[in-house]
């Protein structure tokens, strides 16, 4: 697994459960953002997965968007 190698490698400690899991939000949400579609447009037509979770997200009633794709 590459996260856990370079993380491993620069912090001298194998990554947590905490530190996979921000990897992989903040990771999911920069490449949703590098896209020509908007976030919102991702969200609703791509589910992705990265190192430790998926990503599925449904549109709620309120306008925001929840996961659905949690490992």
């Amino acid at each position: 697994m590459i996260f856990e190698k370079n993380y491993k490698l620069k912090n001298k400690v194998t990554p947590n459960a905490f530190a996979t899991r921000g990897f992989d939000v903040t990771f999911d949400a920069l490449m949703r953002l590098s896209q020509a579609a908007t976030f919102a447009e991702s969200a609703s037509t791509q589910v992705t997965e990265q190192v430790e979770s998926k990503f599925d997200y449904l549109k709620n009633e309120t306008g925001g968007f929840a996961n659905k794709g949690l490992y």
